[in-house]
């Protein structure tokens, strides 16, 4: 009873961009996918979501498989991509009702649900204004806010903290931990170390569509005998290599006066 995605492969234009991923993500916990950009976590994202299909390779959730329905599969999940990606000419709370609608969970409780947490992400005063006239992290809170109203068992939140103020950020690793703690799931993926070795039981670090480790932040610190995560992630990702080489680039250039004198 968890999520499992088994080997799964996507082409794109003959680019492979994931390339026999597979891993387990267990209820009541928090799965982060870390990598640089192209790496493959997005469209990985987007299989679990069922938002496109995989080339081969399974997902199942909750014993629920993709490949013989994925419309039940994507009733269990929530999802808050890092693009905003949002009807404009609908308001907030309008937005929110069509969200609860096509779940077909527009009842008494989920609705209150959404306009509770509105009110804790400081959206209630703004709900019957126009979705262009919010700001970026407005329309953060106000995806997030529409992936969980219909109670799904999977949340799925790719870069999720971009655009959110440092209160927000708080916050919003407040509600997700609530979130899980209730026996479901969440996978996201971030840019940030420090952050991922906090707030995720779990890190996949992929790179050029394959995972080249998983496990806890402490498992990975120990294996690569560092002192952080940040540095682990550093050493298996070749990042050190990549710092050397700019530094022998920077040895070419020439210093000024001023510095050199001090």
């Amino acid at each position: 009873m968890s999520l499992q995605v088994s080997n799964i492969k996507k082409s794109f234009d003959r680019i492979l961009a994931v390339d026999n991923i597979s891993f387990e993500a267990l209820p009541g916990s928090i799965t982060g996918l870390i990598g640089p950009n192209g790496s493959g976590k997005t469209t990985t994202m987007n299989i679990v979501a069922s938002i496109i299909a995989p080339d081969s390779g399974e997902v199942s959730l909750f014993e629920i498989k993709q490949s013989n329905n994925p419309e039940r599969l994507k009733a269990r999940i929530g999802y808050v991509p890092d693009e905003i990606t949002i009807a404009y000419k609908l308001t907030g709370r309008e937005f929110l009702k069509l969200n609860l609608r096509l779940f077909s969970a527009f009842d008494e409780q989920r609705r209150k649900l959404s306009y509770e947490l509105c009110e804790l992400f400081q959206l209630a005063d703004r709900l019957d204004d126009f979705t262009d006239e919010y700001s970026h992290g407005m329309l953060k809170k106000l995806l997030l806010i529409s992936a969980v109203s219909h109670t799904p068992r999977l949340l799925i939140l790719d870069e999720p903290t971009n655009g959110l103020d440092p209160e927000m950020v708080m916050l919003f690793e407040a509600f997700v931990k609530e979130y899980v703690s209730r026996g479901n799931i969440v996978l996201l993926s971030t840019h940030h170390l420090e952050f991922a070795a906090k707030f995720c039981d779990k890190v996949i670090l992929i790179q050029k569509g394959q995972i080249i480790a998983q496990g806890t932040p402490q498992e990975l610190q120990i294996k690569t005998g560092r002192s952080s995560f940040e540095k682990a992630a550093f050493d298996i990702f070749n990042f050190n290599d990549k710092l050397e080489q700019l530094k022998k680039i920077f040895s070419h250039f020439p210093i000024s006066n001023s510095v050199a004198q001090k």
